[in-house]
């Protein structure tokens, strides 16, 4: 595993980092199909054993079921003081839809809730989670983080963004140490939401400050080439609501890069190869729900560089 600097955050992170959502289940009408919570506690511990030290995660996913499996199978090996955790806080399920507090209220009591769960006094990254414009543009709820910095509840704080202009009001204040945002093979069709149009315009001076987080590296899964059929769903699985024409593309994409990739490699792998390839990003959140996940996902940080893996496939062909 490669591990890279959180901008100055003096954090040390896996190029890989375990994504938490998928293993929440649904218990929030959010989840990624059927979970096994003594699969999701193998899968996150070996992670950790395959050089995976950090796990990233939400109260709101399962209504806190993440969090707790996280907090858990860390213990098991007695590594959760060791791990770094990125938790978000601003979202929270209500029993019937998944809602938007960032109020101080909220945001306390959310990573007190998390911090519960996990079995931490502290979280290294509380990320606000996809909050609008008009939050990240506001004063208050960065007041409210401060002051959990300072209680040493959080180490340090960011926001989970949908957008470059988010992004960039965001990183503007002073004390924000980390972003996340959409980084993949598809996300320069998208450079206004997503982090192929942040990284146009993202300065040096901005890269000492901020470190950059990159989330759904395969496109929601579409991009291991698994879900070329909306039956592969699971009935429960919050991809079906992705619109079908967007479903097609993602899923055709995927298809032409395993013809391209060398032979041994797979679809998945050489997906987030690209996306590891762009160091400006910190880590790479994958989200990983069995051991045979995180065994082929880990393994990509290990691999060629994406071009050339292309490289030595097309060398294959000529053979």
């Amino acid at each position: 595993m490669e591990y890279r600097a959180l901008a100055n955050t003096g954090l040390s992170v896996s190029a890989i980092g375990f994504g938490g959502h998928a293993i929440g289940g649904n218990a929030a009408g959010d989840g990624y199909g059927h979970t096994d919570d003594d699969e999701s506690r193998r899968a996150i511990i070996a992670a950790w054993e395959h050089g995976c030290n950090l796990f990233d995660t939400a109260s709101v996913y399962g209504d806190g079921h993440s969090e707790r499996l996280i907090g858990e199978a860390l213990r098991m090996v007695g590594a959760v003081h060791d791990a770094v955790i990125v938790s978000k806080a601003g979202s929270f399920f209500d029993g019937e839809i998944i809602r938007a507090d960032y109020s101080d209220e909220a945001l306390v009591k959310s990573v007190e809730g998390s911090l519960r769960r996990l079995g931490r006094d502290h979280l290294d990254v509380l990320l606000l989670h996809n909050p609008d414009s008009n939050v990240v543009a506001g004063e208050r709820v960065f007041d409210c983080l401060d002051r959990l910095q300072l209680r040493g509840k959080i180490r340090h704080y960011g926001v989970s963004v949908h957008s470059v202009e988010e992004a960039l009001t965001a990183a503007a204040r002073p004390r924000v140490a980390a972003l996340q945002i959409v980084y993949n093979m598809l996300a320069h069709l998208h450079p206004a939401a997503s982090g192929a149009g942040l990284l146009d315009v993202w300065t040096s001076d901005l890269a000492r400050r901020v470190g950059l987080m990159a989330r759904e590296p395969l496109g929601n899964g579409f991009l291991s080439g698994k879900y070329a059929e909306l039956q592969q769903l699971d009935p429960t699985d919050v991809r079906r609501r992705i619109p079908e024409r967007d479903r097609q593309f993602r899923t055709r994409s995927a298809e032409i890069l395993r013809r391209q990739l060398a032979h041994g490699v797979t679809t998945a792998q050489g997906a987030l190869r690209f996306v590891l390839d762009e160091r400006r990003f910190a880590t790479t959140i994958v989200g990983m729900k069995t051991v045979r996940q995180v065994e082929e996902n880990c393994a990509a940080a290990s691999l060629l560089a994406f071009e050339d893996l292309l490289r030595v496939a097309r060398t294959e062909v000529t053979r």
